[in-house]
Order: structure tokens, then sequence, then C-alpha cells
């Protein structure tokens, strides 16, 4: 509403009623919640308005190759960064990441930034993609001349060694862990200690240029993010997020510097800002002009004007002169504290804060109405919705936010009442890029698909799943979602149909070749195939799984639930369970032993 991003992440989860967070019988309030309320109102009310100049940008780039320990501190500004490039080998006047540890990390570190606000922050990098001949070459090597030191020590388990050693040359001339796509780089900021995510992304590029057989080399490519940063002490800090399932058997040979994997070649990373699309920025823009009078009269005539823009925003309707008057006290009370320099434009913006972060907390911000009359018989029931209740809900519902100013005009002219309006609006508004906020909350809750990942897979069981798979699985449901939804496919799609979405790392991991990229696509199925569907989605089938194996009752139950709408209840009591080791079923599976 006033142009401010905001970081929710530290407020609790809302409650659930039928597996939604947004139904209003079971959300309610704390003295946590209201707590932090205020602490978020007195935070965006401070950084609404600017005044004075507009505050110079830095923009400083971090060599990685200038050192490899804490030690190494380059100049910027007035700041001695430690840039440190870990124990990763320089190449090309860059650094080489290809593991995970603690000493290979990429990062610039103990530095304050000027001024809080928007920064971007840029990494030049490419990947170095080994083919799978160099990691098989390299396995018969390394693993031939392991074996021949254990038959020259125990030449009675000769014919034991020589099979253990084709059956590991045969896991990496077939493993689809060796199918190696692009290399990935997690970005962490640090401020005042605290980490945060910023972006983990494949470093791909289309332009590829071939060394042989022995790999694959992308060009450089400048990969750019935002980021809120402030002035606390501050550190960015770049992993390598590429991740080959360890085998155990191989975990020696995998983890040695020189075994082939992708390799990430950082060139430099920086940062730059604070970044303004215009100055003053929106958030002072659109709610005070550029030049403040100076006469205290016209000072509050800007202030009630000020409400009376701002409250109808806040409340999503309209608001009376007496509610305006109401919030018009506290500033009259806020500016008279200053009565020496009430003149002073710092004193006036401070005394502007006082009503709008009240607004900002009042049920009227915080709530969606739900009203309610008296009927003859004197019980409480639900009244019909006004036009800009209407638009709430319309607006909350498809994008999680509040009305545009399309949604306003129409509900104050009375229009959205009608069907054949709200149908234009709903068109409208799923055509918004705001509307990815339906397919994130709505998709996400209905399938249950936020749950991936709270019972992961086994790794010992399932080695191919990793944190880019399960990201991967996520994404996949929702774009599939996403495209039934706005390109009006049939609903039976949902079930069944002829293409999968996939990108790069699902294409790898069933085995699809030539799909290239982090981002879905559609991918036209064989005719015979089965995968077709919400059901053969790894994220819906994954939620419906323990962990270890599948539960044929937990996968029926969701399809009563999620798809057919009826809910089987709970388990009938005192049924017992599956007796374990029954001989002839104890190696059976849920299936076997239910039939």
């Amino acid at each position: 509403m006033v142009g401010i991003d905001f970081d929710t992440s530290h407020f609790p989860e809302d409650a659930s009623a039928s597996g939604f967070d947004n139904i209003g019988q079971a959300l309610g309030s704390s003295p946590l919640l209201v707590e932090l309320y205020l602490s978020a109102a007195e935070t965006i009310t401070n950084r609404m308005f600017f005044l004075g100049d507009q505050p110079a940008a830095i923009r400083w780039r971090f060599e990685p190759e200038t050192g490899d320990s804490d030690r190494n501190r380059v100049r910027y500004d007035k700041h001695n960064v430690i840039v440190n490039g870990g124990k990763n080998r320089v190449d090309d006047d860059g650094r080489v990441m290809h593991h995970d540890s603690w000493d290979r990390k990429i990062n610039a570190r103990d530095f304050q930034l000027p001024t809080e606000g928007t920064y971007k922050i840029r990494v030049r990098a490419a990947s170095r993609i080994p083919q799978r001949d160099r990691v098989v070459d390299y396995a018969i090597k390394a693993l031939g001349e392991k074996r021949d030191q254990e038959i020259e020590r125990n030449p009675q388990r000769r014919q034991s060694i020589e099979r253990n050693y084709t059956g590991q040359i045969d896991h990496f001339k077939t493993s689809r862990h060796y199918d190696y796509g692009p290399g990935r780089i997690k970005i962490v900021t640090h401020l005042g200690g605290q980490p945060t995510t910023v972006a983990e992304f494949d470093v791909d590029s289309l332009d590829i240029t071939n060394e042989g057989n022995e790999s694959r080399r992308e060009l450089p490519k400048v990969f750019e993010f935002p980021v809120q940063m402030n002035t606390e002490n501050a550190g960015i800090t770049l992993h390598y997020a590429y991740q080959v399932p360890r085998e155990l058997e191989n975990f020696t040979l995998q983890s040695k510097d020189d075994f082939p994997r992708p390799e990430v070649w950082v060139d430099w990373f920086e940062i730059e800002g604070p970044i303004y699309p215009s100055w003053p920025p929106p958030s002072h823009s659109r709610w005070l002009p550029s030049e403040l009078p100076t006469d205290k009269g016209k000072r509050r005539e800007l202030a009630v004007g000020l409400l009376k823009k701002f409250l109808p925003r806040a409340f999503r309707r309209k608001v009376s002169e007496n509610e305006v008057g109401d919030y018009l006290k506290l500033y009259d009370a806020a500016i008279a504290s200053y009565p020496d320099d009430s003149n002073n434009p710092d004193r006036f913006v401070e005394s502007l804060k006082a009503p709008l972060a009240a607004a900002l907390v009042s049920p009227h911000f915080l709530f969606l109405a739900e009203p309610t009359e008296t009927d003859p018989q004197g019980n409480v029931v639900s009244s019909k919705l006004s036009d800009f209740e209407i638009a709430s809900r319309l607006s909350y519902f498809l994008w999680s936010s509040m009305p545009d100013d399309q949604l306003f005009q129409a509900a104050a002219i009375g229009t959205l009442s009608g069907q054949a309006v709200r149908l234009q609006q709903v068109d409208r508004m799923l055509k918004d890029p705001k509307a990815a906020n339906f397919t994130e909350n709505y998709a996400s809750q209905w399938l249950g698909i936020r749950e991936v990942g709270s019972n992961p897979p086994v790794e010992d069981l399932f080695r191919d799943y990793d944190p880019h798979v399960e990201e991967s699985i996520v994404r996949q449901t929702l774009a599939y979602f996403s495209d039934v939804l706005h390109n009006d496919r049939d609903i039976l799609t949902l079930v069944d149909s002829d293409h999968e979405l996939l990108n790069e790392r699902l294409g790898r991991y069933y085995e699809l070749p030539k799909i290239e990229g982090d981002y879905f696509r559609r991918v036209k199925l064989a005719p015979n195939a089965t995968r077709g569907g919400l059901l053969t989605h790894a994220s819906i089938l994954t939620v419906t799984s323990n962990g270890t194996r599948t539960s044929p009752v937990k996968r029926g139950t969701w399809i009563l639930k999620t798809l057919l709408a009826s809910d089987p209840g709970l388990p009938v009591a005192n049924v017992g369970e599956i007796a374990p080791k029954v001989p002839g079923i104890d190696k059976a599976t849920v299936r076997d032993r239910l039939e």
C-alpha cells in the first residue's frame, strides 16, 4: 500500500482450518502478534518519507581471487572489507567452486552500508560441466589402483574384489547422478549476524563451448538479485549448491578435490545501492508534495488531505469525517510536543507517523470485516457484503494483497455487486502478475504440498532425492496448476494429460533428454506414458508417503479429501495393526498386506 517491502518471516504462522490458513474462524490474535503489528507499523512509517537529497549510491565489486583467508582485507570507501575466496583454486582471474564445505565458501564480510534500502547483488559466473566419460575414466583409474592394492594384500579374495570393482564401475556408468546439469550457487546475506538466503540458482547460459568429450563450458553470465539491506554489520557469502548424492561405498572417491563434478567459476560479485527508481521514492511522493509548506496551518491542511487519502486505502472502504478527525488528533498531539520548532520539516514528518502507524494497527486494517445483522428473532446472522467488502475478498483471495485502483473505483460506484462486473474483474485479476500468489497460496494448501520436506524420503533408500529435486517437485505442481488455470484447460487435465511440465533437474531425474534450464516448460509424453496428471507428481507422492515407503491408505485419503471432497473421517478405533512378522507377508508391500 505504501510501497515499502517489509519482511514478515519472523511473524508466527497463521492457524489453519481444513488445510487453509485464511479461514477467518480459525484466525486469532495474541499479545505477541500485537507487539509485532506495532513494531511493523513503526518500521514501515519510519521508512515511508525522505527529506533532502537522494543518498549517494555505492557499488562495491569484490574479486575473490585476491585472498583466501580472513586476513585479506580490501579498502572500499571507509571500510576494510574481508574478501575471502576460500580454499578454491584460482583460474582465469576467478575462483572455481566445486564443494560446499566451510573452507570453500566465497565471501565478503565485516562492512556497513551507508544507507538502508533496496540493493542489488550481482554475480558474474559460469559453469563447467564434466561429461560422464570423464567421471567413468576417473573412477576406472582411481578404483583400479585401489583394486590392485587390495588384491596384492589379499590374493585369496581376488574374485570378490573384482566383483566389487565391476559393480562400482557400473554405478558410475549408469547412475543418473552423473548426468550433470549446470552448477548452482546459493547467495546468503548476513545482517547483524543473522543469515538470510537471497537466492539459489543454476549458473546456466545458452552460450556453450565444448571441449571435446571432456566437459561443457558455459560462457560467463551476470546474475542479479534485489535484496533489502540495512546499516548493521553485513556480509555476503556464496555457497556451492550443486549436490551429488554421496554413495557410501564411493564416499572417499567422490570427496576428492579432482573428482569430476560441476564446477562454478566466479569472476566477481558486487553490491550496488540503495536503488531508487525515482526521487523522492513512491512511498513519499504518493502522499506528500516535493516541497513542504512552511506555514503551520498549511501543514495541518496537508495532514488532513493525507489522512483522507491514506485511511480509505488502509481500511479498504470509505471513511467518515469523524474517523479522519480522530486520527488527526494524533497528529495534533504529536506536533504540539515540539512547541519551539514545530515548523521544522523533520518534526512535521515525524508527527505524521503517529496517525499513520495507528491506522496500520487498527482492526479495520488488519482484519476483513464480517458484517452481521440481527434477524426478527434476535439472532445474529451474516449480512450482505458491501461492494468494498467484495473488492477486498476478491483481491485477498486472488492476489493476497489489497484492492487496486480499478477495484476501488468499481466499489465506489457500486458495480461490484453485479455478477457480470465481478466476472470481468476476476478475468482481469487472473491476468495480473499478482495472481501468482493465488497459485502459490491456494494450490499449495489445497493439494497439501506445503508439507513437502517435512518428512523427506530417507537418503539411504532414495539417493536421487536432493534439495534441488525437492524444490523442483513443488514448483512443478504449482506450474502445472497455473498452466491449467491460465490456459483454461479441461478440469480433467488435473488428473490425466498427455503432457508434463518439467525443468532440467526433473528431466535428469526422469531420464528425459534435451531439457535444459531451470524454468518449467511443456513436454509431450509418449502415447503409452502414465505420468500425466497430478496423481503422479512427485510432490503428491511424497506427501502421501512416510519417508521410507508408499502408503495406499494415505493416498486414498488424499484423493477422497482433496479431489472428491469426501472426508473419510478418523480411522475406526481398535482395529489393530497388521502383524509385522507373519511368514509369507512380512516382506510384502502395504498394498499386498491390505489385499
